[in-house]
């Protein structure tokens, strides 16, 4: 019986259920919002490392000797 229920609910026009437009639109600005946190996410965690990165690189230049080309050597190697 539960199932020619729900059939029958399935087959009525969309228009009937009371809060369709409501549960969409509710659906719609939970994944916009999943959506950005995840973007920050991401972001505040490529910014970090970036940082983290500049840092260090920093620290090796500074304790580098002359004609080591650290940025050069680098560069090179992370393109390969």
């Amino acid at each position: 019986m539960a199932k020619s229920k729900k059939s029958a609910m399935l087959q009525r026009p969309v228009a009937e259920f009371k809060e369709y437009d409501s549960l969409l639109s509710s659906i719609k600005k939970k994944l916009r919002q999943a959506q950005v946190k995840a973007a920050l996410s991401v972001n505040k965690e490529l910014i970090m490392a970036y940082w983290e990165i500049g840092k260090n690189l920093s620290k090796k230049i500074d304790k580098a000797q002359k004609g080591e080309n650290i940025i050069e050597r680098l560069a090179s190697d992370l393109k390969s």
